[in-house]
């Protein structure tokens, strides 16, 4: 894989696209469960920020992760005085396709899905 994905329909699948961006120190704008509709979705400031000042950086561009079937998640967040960030998004699910995952974030906290 080289340098991120410049859009989900470059990545085989959406695992593989948040995986290659390396969501590390990304400002999140926005977090949001719809619980009856079982969605959550995960605003952030610049999808690339972590690739910023390096040639693959293609320049900042805002993103918005949406993930439908979300039945069950875990907060545990705690936000600092200017909002919090990504820390690392993993996916637990060792097969990638039900999309088990931990969202850590800096300073504290972690979101946690599991199916």
């Amino acid at each position: 894989m080289n340098g991120p994905f410049h859009s989900p329909e470059e990545a085989p699948d959406i695992v593989a696209f948040i995986e290659s961006l390396g969501l590390h120190d990304i400002i999140v704008t926005e977090l949001l469960w719809l619980s009856t509709r079982k969605r959550f979705e995960l605003a952030v400031d610049d999808l690339f920020g972590n690739f910023e000042g390096f040639p693959e950086y293609p320049g900042e561009k805002p993103g918005r992760f949406v993930i439908d079937g979300v039945s069950k998640l875990e907060f545990d967040v705690d936000m600092a005085e200017k909002g919090i960030m990504i820390y690392d998004w993993e996916f637990k699910d060792a097969v990638k396709t039900r999309y088990d995952f931990v969202i850590s974030f800096f300073p504290c906290g972690e979101i946690i899905r599991r199916v």
